[in-house]
């Protein structure tokens, strides 16, 4: 199977609208697109503190977020098994970003506040939600 970089005819609209919105890395999509290979991403757990996860570059739209230069093996990490990081797509990580900007232009209060995720199922996206939501 072939991974290596391809060449793709982007609509020139889109390609406008990415550079929009004034971020290198957005700018960079299509480039990361044609490549044809996902990078390795993960989150790491607020709640939890620990000193050996994985370490690499931050993903720009969250805080918790890292992009890893290679994919290490998982299933034999027990840090990831204690819950101090999820393997997670960072385009997954961008939904927490969109509800916490939410979040601060409703002005609602924690007491007022209602989150639903109708798709929660495996949950990752959900508890990159709740890292951003309110306490409670």
């Amino acid at each position: 199977m072939d991974t290596g970089p391809q060449h793709i005819d982007f609509d020139p609209r889109f390609i406008a609208m990415l550079d929009a919105l004034g971020h290198q890395a957005y700018s960079d999509l299509p480039s990361v697109i044609a490549a044809g290979e996902s990078p390795v991403s993960l989150r790491l757990n607020p709640a939890k503190c620990a000193a050996d996860v994985p370490q690499g570059q931050p993903v720009p739209w969250h805080a918790g977020g890292v992009y890893l230069d290679s994919r290490p093996a998982f299933t034999l990490d027990p840090v990831m098994h204690q819950g101090a990081y999820y393997v997670q797509d960072a385009s997954s990580m961008a939904h927490a970003a969109a509800v916490a900007r939410a979040v601060a232009l409703t002005g609602l209060t924690p007491a007022s506040l209602r989150y639903l995720d109708a798709c929660a199922a495996p949950g990752g996206k959900t508890t990159a939600a709740a890292d951003v939501l309110p306490p409670d």
